[in-house]
């Protein structure tokens, strides 16, 4: 789990610099897609922490919504912060 948030963090933060590592040069439109994967990777954290708890009560529905919600949020806001004049 820590290796998956550390290299989705990677890939939010620098994300030239994470493709680098196995040979693919940072574009502006490679780049867009690696932080589109790293929103959809951390949006999946909280879920999995819940899972984790094992409570009875939550189903498997329950862990997808909450996944759901968060990458809608992440990458929504991702968008916003990647192209701020484009109308939409």
């Amino acid at each position: 789990m820590f290796l998956l948030i550390v290299s989705a963090l990677g890939y939010l933060i620098a994300p030239e610099k994470m493709l680098s590592i196995v040979g693919i040069k940072g574009t502006k439109d490679t780049n867009f897609l690696a932080r589109t994967i790293a929103a959809a990777l951390l949006s999946f954290v909280p879920s999995a922490i819940v899972a984790m708890k094992k409570d009875e009560n939550l189903n498997l529905r329950w862990h997808l919504v909450l996944g759901l919600a968060c990458y809608m949020i992440l990458s929504l806001s991702l968008i916003h912060i990647s192209e701020p004049t484009r109308p939409y």
